[in-house]
């Protein structure tokens, strides 16, 4: 397990620990390395699954995981260099991209 703090940001690299239905401020992206994973949004009340899962802040979710190998990048929503790059994802996101 790895954990990399910065201001504003945060990678996580490890097994997916068991986690319960939550939120948080920061921006999610949660990449499967060794195979997909699936998360449950309690907002939209559904299961996506892929490599990569894009979770926006305070979204109610769930990471389904169990001892999956993964990376959690988080990104604080508000840093002016973050916003570039969330607001480039949302774009590709309501473009249909994925």
């Amino acid at each position: 397990m790895h954990i990399h703090l910065w201001p504003y940001k945060a990678i996580y690299i490890g097994v997916s620990p068991d986690n319960d239905v939550h939120a948080h401020h920061a921006v999610q992206i949660c990449i499967g390395l060794d195979r997909d994973i699936s998360v449950q949004d309690y907002k939209a009340q559904s299961i996506h699954t892929g490599q990569c899962i894009v979770i926006f802040e305070d979204v109610p979710h769930k990471v389904l995981a169990q001892d999956n190998q993964i990376v959690v990048i988080y990104l604080e929503p508000e840093d002016r260099q973050n916003q570039q790059f969330l607001t480039a994802l949302r774009q590709a996101r309501s473009d249909g991209k994925q």
